[in-house]
């Protein structure tokens, strides 16, 4: 049986070696060339891939602030990158819960839902989308201030926001 195999083996390297020789000398250029570039795009999309998504957590407003959100991260095992100003930190979005966490039970408020994610959007974003938006952005912001408040561990906000699509007949009022 391993007689067969390699027999097999050394039949199917003879056919290619055969195959090879038989080619012009472009054709040889053409399928290196080929192989480099699907070889070259490969490797880029692998490490496209592979590179770790970056986000920033935390921006810190004075020395002091900055200084407990470094050994916030640091005492929790989690790598950081801080930014050219050293007010920004910057961790991998695997590492997102656990640094928010870490960064809120020390009292240090993270980078969460802002007004710039409500407001910004492309051509396809609806009001509706941009509606919905605001509101969960309203919930977080009121549910983050209330944290605040001694004796509140944590809270949460749902608001119900009225439909006004400003017309008439949503302005009138049933008596």
């Amino acid at each position: 049986m391993p007689e067969r195999v390699q027999q097999t083996a050394l039949s199917v390297w003879q056919r290619i070696h055969d195959f090879w020789l038989g080619l012009s000398r472009l054709q040889h250029i053409l399928i290196i060339s080929a192989t480099a570039v699907v070889t070259i795009a490969v490797g880029i999309l692998i490490f496209a891939m592979t590179r770790p998504h970056l986000i920033d957590i935390a921006t810190a407003k004075d020395a002091d602030e900055a200084k407990a959100i470094q050994d916030v991260l640091s005492g929790e095992g989690i790598s950081y990158t801080v930014s050219k100003n050293g007010m920004t930190y910057t961790i991998n979005e695997k590492d997102e819960a656990a640094a928010s966490i870490a960064l809120g039970t020390n009292g240090i408020p993270s980078k969460g839902y802002s007004i710039s994610d409500v407001i910004d959007g492309s051509f396809s974003t609806t009001e509706a989308d941009k509606k919905k938006r605001y509101q969960v952005y309203l919930e977080d912001k009121f549910a983050a201030q209330l944290e605040t408040i001694s004796g509140i561990k944590e809270a949460e906000v749902t608001l119900s926001l009225p439909d006004d699509d400003g017309t008439l007949i949503a302005d009138t009022k049933e008596y």
